[in-house]
């Protein structure tokens, strides 16, 4: 039994042609947003449904449709193309079509300018979305490691995990990690880092590599727990505190 889809919009013909013009049976005749809505978050999570239809008459054999984008990428096929059969029966303005409907995932740049095209042949059609803003609202750090000595031949990856109300943020955060004498909250400010990765990626992390050889405690290798936070430049935001227990190097 074929799937009936009901929309209420109001139909849009090819960009070009008017009420006297006859559309190709086995072109697409338009594309839409299946829920009426043209903008999400650029959080790399959220979704936007999106029908593209046909003629009810199209060859049975020439129903494909490509749909391709220039941000984002499509979730059943995790990249900017797809291709679907047209198979749904679907009335718009009591009109009777075939349909192919497809997911579109936003990346976490923020841009006014996403546009997805579907087609059979040559003639594509558009439709434009938008991604907005998806600005950070918590940071949380974590460690590889629960300790280390206090040689530069020990490390422990840090790594920072900054998350919005939807998802991870939009491009362009970058974290920086902040170094405490646990004891009494004094800070270390020439840290050793490396391999430093302070710009949040797409799925919300930034990492670090970091070694506790350098640091001092008067004229001493230092020795005893260090506080770690992660903070996100330019905000407020700052995470909750890790420990990272520091021993005297043996040989």
């Amino acid at each position: 039994m074929k799937k009936i889809l009901l929309y209420s919009f109001i139909t849009i013909m090819m960009f070009g042609c008017n009420e006297e013009e006859e559309v190709k049976a086995n072109d697409v005749i338009n594309i839409i947003s299946t829920d009426n809505i043209f903008s999400m978050p650029a959080d790399n999570t959220s979704t936007i449904s999106i029908t593209a239809y046909i003629a009810l008459n199209s060859d049975s054999d020439k129903r494909e449709i490509e749909f391709e984008t220039n941000e984002g990428v499509f979730i059943d096929s995790k990249e900017k193309k797809i291709k679907l059969v047209a198979k749904d029966t679907i009335v718009i303005n009591r009109n009777i079509y075939l349909g192919a409907v497809v997911k579109l995932k936003s990346s976490t740049k923020v841009t006014t300018e996403v546009k997805v095209t579907a087609k059979i042949y040559e003639y594509p059609v558009n439709l434009n979305l938008e991604f907005t803003n998806s600005p950070p609202k918590s940071i949380s750090i974590s460690s590889n490691v629960f300790g280390m000595d206090n040689s530069f031949l020990s490390e422990a990856l840090l790594t920072a995990t900054v998350k919005s109300d939807t998802g991870s943020p939009s491009s362009g955060l970058e974290v920086e990690f902040l170094v405490y004498n646990a004891a009494d909250n004094s800070p270390f400010t020439d840290l050793r880092l490396r391999e430093h990765q302070n710009s949040v990626n797409a799925t919300g992390i930034a990492t670090t590599k970091f070694t506790a050889g350098n640091l001092t405690l008067g004229n001493q290798k230092f020795v005893g727990d260090l506080k770690i936070i992660g903070k996100i430049i330019g905000t407020d935001i700052i995470s909750n505190p890790i420990k990272l227990n520091i021993k005297q190097e043996t040989n």
